[in-house]
């Protein structure tokens, strides 16, 4: 088969510029392939330029992956990389074809073959065929971004031209036996040609959803606003990831702990808290904010604030494309800034977003308390019956009472704050007795969960409805002023509990819990924040209007290009002494071979840290085949091996002909 039919680089890439809309880098390439195809210049290139021009493309992908997806979504820049791998594959084809070379090594490919010493890292690849597929795939590329030179049909059409172009050019025995053959063979290019258009344009938008669930997967947790399963009953010790979640900055320093809920449940079984309010709402969008209120604390005017008791909170975060619970401070009753399709409100108050960006930053107005959720009922004041017995005697003993809800909280505080401390170790309860019972009568020792169901059900037993809350807990401080980050391991738990016709947070829990989880944190954890700070950052850049690239980005690419400065030229300087060490030792000054060890050194084909000179010829002969051809040299090499390792060494005619042998072949390399 030939490999190489005449004008098939210039039709495979005015098939790439046509579809793509590149008709100047398409209409210069063609031409220089076809000049490099008919030149009879030849360039010298040795294995290390082969291996600069490799560092050199992979920064430049990176770079254009990097750029692309400082302006786009994450699938932007991997298909940017594909619907330009024809210029930035150039250089190489382009070594290959004028150095005469059959293809380039996996050594000069692939990094982790650099140092190998095995024979196959010097088998070489053959970019031609790789390149023209890469055209054929970045025309169908260019078609799939929806740019305006692109045409469906007419990339079905080119690829059929090219697969009877290549036909064309084919020996054959007996055409007029063959010609079914190649008719099925060209409908099925036609097939794939089609299928694999369709297939990436499906693979664009299946990166595009990947992207994002990866994406959210990782810096989001999904809460269920049903139920909560507790980890009352569970043994060992807690963890949690300290992936940073949200990030939140306030108007003013915080000198307490904001807490963010996402959802809240009335219902305790089994160690687990659930709720039957089933139904969402959708929230109104009044001049571009979203409110659910009643309409004496409607706002006079879209934008303007009711009343002097509102605060405000600013939340950044990842929104999954299915969906998400907002946190949001219990009383918040109007959201601004927050750009999806579609918003609803539980009546116990979670609110879930859906349709919007991979990243949203939103401002919340909240009040100190929840005027919002729905107001008690009898199952706000149920209390489970093997429960009952010690929450029981400890309201009694307490003098708790539903006819000062104020004293009632002041004591409960003042009796978790006194006798009990905070654990991330689950001991389990005995046979017999429940985790809660346990909890308040024994260990007097767990996390958040522990506490706030305990907080709940002893205030129902007292006669005071109350809810179970989660969400997360806002007070490890950011580098910037009043901002702060959330951790996956600040979720937290609390109570709700009802008085004077609203829902109060209450937070029984020891303050110093976060402090306790921070210390046993990694020592690696500031470098995972600040990678976490950079993502966000850049995401924001792109998805919010008016941010341009960030500066740190146009660094790290900066950065990029001053590495391959160093590859391609200031670091020959800077190991010119290294080289030229490792060039002296190719072979000692006293060796017969060190002629052809200087000459090949400077060639470009130095020997490497433990290769004999047998193997170093002989995987010269091979690499380089095609480039520049070596002269034989079994002869002097056996005359070589027999003067190192033959007892006596050679005799005087055989070291005259060794001499011989080394003059022949330095003859012959010069003459090459």
């Amino acid at each position: 088969m030939n490999p190489n039919p005449p004008w098939l680089f210039t039709l495979t890439l005015l098939l790439w510029s046509w579809q793509s809309g590149a008709w100047l880098p398409g209409l210069a390439l063609a031409a220089w392939f076809e000049w490099t195809m008919r030149t009879r210049s030849r360039w010298r290139l040795a294995d290390r330029h082969l291996e600069r021009l490799v560092d050199l493309t992979s920064l430049l992908v990176l770079a254009l992956v990097l750029f692309e997806y400082s302006r786009g979504p994450l699938s932007a820049g991997i298909f940017a990389t594909l619907r330009w791998s024809p210029v930035l594959l150039a250089p190489l084809l382009s070594a290959q074809l004028l150095s005469a070379r059959a293809g380039v090594s996996y050594r000069a490919l692939f990094l982790s073959q650099r140092r190998s010493r095995s024979p196959e890292a010097d088998r070489v690849l053959d970019l031609t065929p790789i390149y023209l597929a890469a055209c054929v795939l970045a025309a169908g590329v260019g078609t799939s971004a929806g740019g305006g030179a692109s045409h469906p049909l007419g990339y079905l059409g080119g690829v059929l031209v090219l697969t009877l172009w290549v036909s064309a050019w084919q020996p054959r025995a007996r055409p007029r036996r063959q010609w079914p053959l190649w008719l099925a063979l060209l409908i099925l290019a036609g097939a794939l040609a089609w299928v694999g258009q369709q297939g990436v344009t499906q693979a664009q938008r299946r990166v595009e959803e990947l992207a994002v669930n990866w994406m959210s997967g990782l810096l989001w947790s999904e809460r269920d606003p049903y139920q909560a399963r507790t980890a009352l009953g569970e043994i060992g010790e807690l963890k949690l990831s300290d992936r940073v979640l949200y990030r939140v900055t306030t108007d003013a320093p915080l000198r307490q702990a904001l807490l963010l809920r996402t959802a809240s449940y009335d219902r305790y079984a089994g160690a687990t808290w659930f709720t039957h309010e089933r139904a969402f709402t959708p929230v109104s969008m009044v001049g571009g904010d979203w409110l659910w209120m009643s309409a004496e604390r409607a706002p006079t005017a879209p934008g303007a604030e009711s009343g002097g008791a509102d605060q405000r909170v600013r939340i950044g975060g990842y929104l999954p494309r299915r969906g998400q619970l907002l946190p949001l401070p219990s009383g918040a009753w109007r959201l601004r800034d927050l750009p999806v399709d579609s918003l609803e409100r539980q009546s116990l108050g979670a609110v879930k977003a859906k349709d919007g960006p991979p990243l949203i930053r939103y401002q919340a107005f909240f009040t100190a308390s929840a005027r919002h959720d729905r107001p008690p009922q009898d199952t706000d004041l149920r209390v489970p019956k093997p429960e009952v017995p010690v929450l029981q005697a400890l309201a009694a003993e307490l003098g708790l009472n539903a006819q000062n809800t104020a004293e009632t909280i002041r004591r409960v505080r003042a009796h978790f704050a006194q006798d009990f401390r905070y654990s991330l170790r689950l001991p389990g309860a005995p046979s017999g007795r429940t985790e809660i019972g346990h909890f308040l009568t024994s260990t007097q020792a767990g996390h958040c969960e522990f506490f706030a169901s305990a907080t709940v059900l002893l205030l129902r037993q007292a006669g005071i409805p109350a809810r179970y809350a989660v969400g997360y807990s806002v007070q490890e401080a950011d580098a910037a002023p009043n901002s702060y980050r959330v951790r996956r391991s600040h979720a937290h738990a609390w109570t709700l509990y009802w008085d004077s016709g609203h829902w109060h947070d209450f937070d029984t829990t020891p303050a110093l819990w976060a402090a306790l989880e921070a210390s046993e944190r990694p020592v690696w954890q500031p470098l995972a924040d600040l990678w976490s700070r950079l993502w966000y950052e850049v995401n924001l850049s792109r998805l919010e209007p008016g941010q341009g690239t960030p500066l740190w980005l146009w660094g790290v690419l900066g950065l990029l290009f001053a590495l391959l400065a160093y590859r391609l030229r200031l670091g020959q300087r800077w190991t010119a002494a290294r080289t030229r060490r490792r060039d002296r030792r190719a072979a000692a000054p006293d060796s017969p071979l060190a002629p052809i060890a200087t000459a090949l050194t400077r060639a470009g084909w130095p020997r490497r840290p433990g290769e004999t000179e047998r193997q170093w010829l002989t995987r010269l002969k091979h690499s380089q085949a095609g480039a520049r051809e070596l002269p034989a040299s079994e002869p002097l090499l056996h005359l070589h091996e027999k003067s190192r390792y033959r007892p006596g060494g050679l005799a005087a005619s055989e070291r005259t002909r060794l001499e011989a042998e080394i003059a022949a072949w330095l003859a012959a390399w010069k003459a090459s």
